[in-house]
């Protein structure tokens, strides 16, 4: 029996075409001349937002989802004072409830995570992130607001050149993000949140000489 069936994945994988191999006939789409513009029109129509912002202070600069309630406050331009927040990112700690990126307890609730995104797709406005952690995955479901930094040159025109830029081979997991939670399954109404978060926003970081002619 395991001799028929090694036998069978044999041949299974000699069908398989190689990772990387060239698509006969097949030309990826240039990047637009306004990638920007593009790529917010996207991102807008799953739902989402985008906001292109410099390097600089750029944690001061992002206009970050709004307190889950009155009674807890801004502070300065950061992410809402006291809320429970899970980040990614250095410039921004994790904080209220517990909430560190080492250790999110499962059952705790989530205001706002953010996360490192490694590009976004401009043909459908998705943005490849790979989480480092389960804690990291977790958070970037039970979150109310997902928020994704993708810096710099960090665009690319199509999905088959997303998939390019992939190493499929040395990869244990990876997800095309796109938009916030949505379901319009009962009676038709489109419903934000339903199973995971009810806004998404993704935040370009670019310097101001950066232009949109990236390949």
């Amino acid at each position: 029996m395991s001799s028929a069936r090694d036998a069978i994945l044999a041949r299974l994988a000699a069908t398989r075409p190689a990772f990387g191999r060239e698509r006969r006939g097949l030309q990826s789409p240039p990047m637009p001349a306004d990638a920007e513009a593009v790529l917010r029109a996207r991102i807008e129509a799953a739902g989402g937002t985008l906001q292109v912002v410099p390097r600089a202070n750029w944690t001061e600069r992002v206009a970050w989802p709004g307190a889950v309630s009155p009674d807890v406050p801004r502070s300065g331009g950061g992410p809402p004072h006291g809320a429970a927040i899970y980040s990614a990112i250095p410039e921004l700690p994790s904080g209220s409830a517990g909430n560190q990126a080492g250790g999110t307890p499962e059952d705790a609730p989530l205001d706002l995570a953010i996360l490192r995104g490694e590009f976004a797709v401009v043909e459908n406005g998705a943005v490849w992130q790979v989480p480092r952690s389960a804690h990291e995955r977790r958070a970037a479901l039970l979150a109310e607001h997902l928020v994704l930094v993708i810096e710099g040159d960090a665009l690319v025109a199509s999905l088959h050149q997303a998939y390019e830029r992939i190493d499929l081979a040395t990869l244990a997991f990876g997800w095309f993000l796109c938009g916030p939670s949505k379901t319009a399954d009962i009676e038709q109404a489109l419903v934000l949140g339903a199973h995971g978060p009810r806004s998404l926003s993704v935040v370009w970081l670019r310097d101001p000489a950066a232009t949109n002619a990236i390949a």
